[in-house]
């Protein structure tokens, strides 16, 4: 099929995301780009001379017999080019050795084609895909490598890194080329839930949403685990559930407080495993495991409660939008909703922002506007200049809105009031739930950022207590 009836035609699954896609939207927004504000004539022109670029262009074909040379050749061509990854590397071993198996080259080829469709094209999350696989299991994987009297427990390694994630697959490979494509694959269909790329099933899909959002990727490995072995762990959806947003939650303390250190976060999902695996746990009792570690793990209420109290937005900003959305949705019916979490595309180099972004009330720049001045100071510049250097960062002087760079360093009642073309409000009379408070005020000092941050820190001290 052609790109434009790629574009055009019924998309396939994931199109946006593929590689395919994004080279035709490059190059047909280059084209674009070069005939913008060209008269007729002149477009027509540019258009000729970039067809006769593309006609002139030498393509070589080769042919071979079957697809074991074909990867080859590949490799043979690209002797000279970039490195290949260690997931490149991965899929040429797997080919190489189909035969030797007594399987077919293209199956396995399939295979891995359908393995990489279900963890995306990302290669960030294809290698943590590899990783997290082999920290879940590497008990069982272990256990295949494991001579008799042996005392190193992990002959493959304690842990999946970059540095050995090669040498880890290969082995793995070689060993039992169809046993491994048929596990990997399964688990591979597993993890595309996590992604948000299984449209047969959602049953998790809110729950991951926010595990994502809180940047709890981490957890991954254990949710593979679980999510993968859940009849034989008689857990119930709802269990489930439960875990992920038991996960969210530690992963909101984790982030703002960075406890338990970076480093220890995916030791302590395989200990969990390990646990479960050998305690033989069951149903809930692997729920009220996984929450008194956590809890054991975690920052304490007043560390967690400091954080949140102090200048939050320089802490973490992911996590200040974070909870910031996490408020303005609680305010929400099925009726009223608004997607905070939605993307739209800046410029013309296909990165994507978020169109609801974190608004200062006292604006923080450096420099305290005159209207500022007087409402928040009296008058008192350096007094206005103190205050914003203190409290201008504090949860409750912080909201949401679509119009951020349009509210800027304007004046609280413009802020309020601000509508747009069109008549609607777009300050803090927007209709979000989290601005009711601010949108009833006739000014904004700093007993009222106080007063919202003291109300606000409750709110998710209460949400969020381990």
């Amino acid at each position: 099929m052609s790109l434009l009836g790629l574009a055009k035609g019924k998309k396939e699954k994931n199109y946006g995301n593929r590689k395919i896609a994004k080279c035709y939207k490059y190059f047909s927004d280059r084209i674009d780009n070069d005939i913008y504000g060209l008269y007729a004539t002149d477009a027509i022109q540019k258009i000729l001379e970039i067809y006769t670029i593309i006609k002139n262009a030498l393509l070589v074909k080769i042919e071979v017999s079957n697809s074991s040379e074909a990867y080859m050749l590949f490799e043979s061509l690209n002797n000279r080019g970039a490195s290949l990854t260690p997931i490149e590397l991965m899929k040429n071993t797997i080919l190489a050795r189909a035969e030797q198996n007594g399987l077919s080259t293209d199956d396995c080829y399939d295979k891995w084609q359908e393995l990489l469709e279900n963890i995306s094209d990302d290669y960030a999350t294809q290698e943590r895909f590899f990783r997290h696989y082999y920290n879940a299991y590497k008990n069982k994987i272990n256990a295949q490598f494991r001579k008799e009297n042996e005392k190193k427990k992990d002959v493959l390694g304690n842990v999946a890194t970059k540095s050995n994630l090669l040498n880890i697959y290969e082995a793995l490979i070689k060993r039992n080329l169809s046993d491994f494509l048929t596990e990997i694959t399964q688990c591979g269909k597993v993890y595309s839930m996590f992604l948000l790329l299984n449209e047969e099933d959602c049953r998790f899909q809110k729950e991951l949403s926010s595990l994502y959002r809180v940047q709890g990727t981490p957890s991954y490995l254990l949710l593979l685990y679980l999510v993968r072995e859940q009849t034989a762990l008689q857990l119930e959806d709802k269990t489930i559930s439960e875990i992920i947003k038991l996960m969210t939650t530690f992963f909101v303390r984790r982030n703002l407080t960075d406890i338990p250190n970076t480093q220890d976060v995916t030791r302590i999902f395989m200990n969990i495993i390990s646990d479960i695996e050998e305690k033989s746990l069951k149903g809930t009792a692997i729920y009220n495991h996984i929450f008194a570690v956590l809890q054991s793990r975690s920052a304490s209420d007043d560390l967690f409660k400091e954080k949140l109290n102090g200048d939050i937005y320089e802490d973490n900003v992911g996590i200040t939008r974070f909870l910031l959305c996490e408020l303005a949705e609680s305010y929400m019916t099925k009726e009223t909703f608004i997607d905070l979490w939605a993307q739209e595309e800046q410029g013309n180099n296909g990165k994507k922002v978020y169109v609801w972004t974190i608004e200062h009330i006292f604006p923080e720049g450096e420099k305290v506007p005159s209207d500022w001045v007087d409402m928040v100071a009296n008058g008192d510049k350096e007094l206005a200049q103190d205050y914003r250097d203190r409290y201008v960062h504090k949860l409750g002087n912080l909201t949401i809105t679509g119009f951020n760079s349009k509210l800027s360093n304007m004046s609280f009642e413009r802020k309020k009031e601000r509508k747009n073309d069109d008549g609607n409000y777009i300050g803090y009379k927007n209709g979000l739930g989290i601005n009711a408070e601010i949108a009833q005020k006739d000014s904004w000092t700093i007993k009222d950022i106080t007063e919202r941050t003291e109300r606000l820190v409750n709110e998710l001290l209460a949400k969020y207590k381990l």
